[in-house]
């Protein structure tokens, strides 16, 4: 195996320190239509999401984007992202966790400065980037996962989105054009983001802000498009979600990490939102997962015996 030091492709990182794959998670139209996965964010890496078909509407930062079939989402290590339970939800999508990522100038696992437009459409190229990230998932979604060709394959998406970014670079927001009431709103949602997994009310939130509640509920809807309470609501959901999806919490020590006093509400409004309960919904992933390994499993054999099943 060539090392870091040797390998010409980590020219391109900091301190030439490889990314490595972390994870693949696949959602497919039906379930993305019942169970939207709310807003979180990663603390540990970042993740590149391909819309494979349909369309959605998605959050990231402090921007909701309209996406479709052919575009890729850059989520950032930290950075909050999304979709919101009162949008219509058509698509179906691959997720790539990767880590180790070192770009020149950026932080760890962040993949591009707060000025750049954090969806990429990648045109006439689609059709192979797909090809890419199914095959990662494929190729992690089976009982013997090829870890090392998922390692590759990721760098070579780094690799792409990075120089997609460097061709097409769109300035998203003019720093000497923020206003006042987008200053308040930024605030607000941050203060939520941090603070969502204890007890709070817009009216602390307020407080904090040292700002009237209707003048804290009335900016926030105005530049987000929800209220900040329905916000605080949706946000500790997607934190359910991730915690469904990624750990073995229980239900009870979900809705806890959550910010929900009581299992009963979470299980409650869970199941408003997200069309399950959470036990069901961590059973739908598993379910869909092992549908998955399956196919994976079927197709690594073709490419063994050269048949066709």
């Amino acid at each position: 195996m060539i090392t870091n030091s040797l390998n010409p492709i980590s020219e391109h990182f900091r301190g030439r320190k490889l990314p490595k794959f972390v994870d693949s998670h696949y959602i497919n139209r039906e379930h993305s239509n019942k169970h939207a996965f709310l807003f979180h964010a990663h603390p540990d890496k970042a993740e590149l999401y391909f819309v494979c078909a349909g369309s959605t509407r998605y959050m990231v930062g402090d921007h909701f984007y309209n996406i479709s079939a052919g575009d890729i989402v850059i989520c950032s290590q930290g950075i909050m992202h999304g979709e919101s339970f009162m949008d219509f939800h058509d698509d179906s999508s691959i997720c790539i966790g990767i880590s180790n990522l070192f770009l020149e100038d950026l932080p760890e696992n962040v993949l591009s400065s707060p000025c750049v437009d954090p969806v990429i459409h990648t045109g006439i190229l689609a059709d192979q980037v797909r090809g890419i990230f199914q095959l990662v998932y494929s190729l992690s979604a089976g009982r013997k996962p090829d870890i090392e060709i998922c390692n590759t394959l990721t760098i070579s998406l780094v690799l792409l989105v990075t120089e997609m970014i460097s061709s097409r670079c769109r300035r998203r927001v003019n720093e000497a054009g923020v206003t006042t009431s987008y200053t308040a709103a930024k605030r607000i949602r941050n203060y939520i983001d941090e603070n969502f997994n204890r007890f709070l009310s817009v009216a602390d939130i307020a407080k904090q802000m040292n700002i009237s509640e209707s003048y804290a509920s009335h900016v926030f809807k105005d530049y987000y498009g929800i209220s900040p309470k329905q916000y605080l609501t949706e946000r500790r959901l997607g934190e359910a979600q991730k915690l469904l999806q990624l750990t073995d919490l229980t239900v009870n020590e979900t809705s806890e990490a959550s910010g929900f006093s009581r299992t009963s509400h979470f299980i409650t409004i869970f199941q408003k939102y997200i069309g399950l309960s959470p036990a069901r919904y961590r059973s739908s992933l598993a379910n869909m997962r092992i549908s998955e390994e399956l196919i994976s499993d079927r197709e690594q054999e073709q490419r063994l015996t050269g048949t066709d099943l």
